[in-house]
């Protein structure tokens, strides 16, 4: 018998994985999951868990209030959000958390890309998602962290180099703002 936990009320985040303990020290990235309608949740945590184990759900939110709430209790790595959601959409949740985290748009509404990327987003990944997509996601926050300091850019200049086959030469741009 597949058993669902109970709805949580609008404005309200639920902690995710209740069964497992939360180590604030435990090593991985964190995430927050922000979408309304819980079997496309459910899916997605499931085949984020698969793709990317060292992430760690930290809660789960229903609406963009929730999922705002969500962000400043659990001060996750990435908010993986829909856009549509009741109280506040996803959108108006990127620009409220602005720099707090990495968001990652989940959405079935292409429209809203322009805007997404506009409000900070690393990826912008269509329902439903693809193991393929969610791949690229993973790689893009990946990147995109290791660019955050100057230490991780060192490490990726050494990963790059060394990664190249033999004989083959590796150029390392850079450029600034």
């Amino acid at each position: 018998m597949n058993v669902r936990e109970p709805r949580v009320a609008e404005g309200e985040a639920r902690e995710a994985d209740a069964g497992r303990a939360h180590d604030d020290a435990a090593p991985g990235p964190t995430a927050i999951l922000a979408e309304d309608e819980p079997l496309l949740a459910d899916e997605l945590a499931d085949l984020l868990k698969v793709l990317w184990p060292q992430l760690r759900i930290v809660a789960r939110a229903g609406d963009g209030v929730a999922a705002l709430n969500a962000i400043d209790s659990f001060r996750p790595d990435v908010a993986l959000l829909d856009i549509h959601m009741p109280l506040l959409n996803g959108i108006e949740v990127a620009r409220r958390i602005a720099g707090r985290c990495h968001v990652a748009f989940i959405t079935s509404y292409d429209q809203h890309a322009l805007e997404a990327f506009e409000a900070g987003a690393i990826d912008y990944v269509l329902k439903p998602p693809t193991a393929a997509r969610l791949i690229t996601t993973v790689e893009r926050w990946t990147c995109q962290n290791m660019v955050g300091s100057s230490s991780s850019v060192s490490s990726l200049i050494v990963f790059l180099i060394s990664d190249s086959p033999s004989g083959v030469t590796t150029s390392v741009y850079f450029w600034s703002d």
